[in-house]
C-alpha cells in the first residue's frame, strides 16, 4: 500500500479550535472578583460572600452562553464574479444556526487569511440569516479559502468566544 506523505505542520495547525480573549471589562470584573474573594477570608461577612457568589455566577453565565452562541453554526458564503486585487469586495455569508432552542446573538464573521469582516445581530433558532461584509484580496491569482472565525462578545462584552468553522473554496482574483 502508498502511503500519503503527511503535510507540515504550520502555525495554524496548532490554534485551538476554541479560544476566548478577555475584553478590558471582564479583566476589570475578573479582578475586582479576586480582590473580593481575597477579602473575604478572613470575614464572616455572609455578605460578601454572597457578592461573590453573584459575581462567579456572572462571569460562569456569561461564558456559557457566549459558547452556547457559537456552537452548531454553520456558515457559506458568496463572492461576486468578478474580484479585483486591491480593491474592497463585497461578500455575503448565510449563517445557519442548528440549535433547537436558542438564538445565536451577536455573530461577527472574519476570514482567516484575509481582512474582511460581517456581522449578524440575531440567528434564530432553527433558521438562517445572510450577514454582509467585505473582504480585500492584496495581491491577484488563486486564493484558497479555508476557514472562517465565528466570534461573539454575547451576552455582556466581558469576553469574545471565537471558533473556526472550515469552509473551503478557492476564489480567482483578477
Amino acid at each position: 500500500r502508498a502511503f500519503k506523505p503527511l503535510k507540515p505542520l504550520g502555525l495554524a495547525a496548532l490554534r485551538p479550535a476554541r479560544r476566548l480573549r478577555i475584553l478590558r471589562p471582564g479583566a476589570l470584573l475578573i479582578g475586582g472578583t479576586l480582590a473580593l474573594g481575597l477579602a473575604t477570608l478572613n470575614t464572616g461577612n455572609n455578605l460578601l460572600y454572597l457578592l461573590l457568589g453573584a459575581l462567579l455566577g456572572f462571569i460562569a453565565l456569561s461564558g456559557w452562553l457566549s459558547e452556547k452562541a457559537v456552537q452548531r453554526i454553520d456558515v457559506t458564503r458568496r463572492f461576486p464574479r468578478g474580484i479585483t486585487a486591491g480593491r474592497i469586495t463585497p461578500v455575503a455569508y448565510t449563517v445557519g444556526n442548528h440549535k433547537k432552542h436558542l438564538p445565536s446573538c451577536s455573530v461577527e464573521l472574519r476570514e482567516e487569511a484575509h481582512r474582511g469582516e460581517a456581522f449578524v445581530a440575531i440567528v434564530e433558532a432553527g433558521g438562517e440569516a445572510v450577514a454582509r461584509g467585505s473582504v480585500l484580496f492584496d495581491r491577484r491569482g488563486v486564493h484558497v479559502l479555508e476557514r472562517i472565525v465565528v466570534a461573539t462578545g454575547f451576552p455582556f462584552g466581558l469576553f469574545v468566544k471565537e471558533r473556526d468553522v472550515a469552509v473551503p473554496g478557492t476564489v480567482v482574483v483578477w
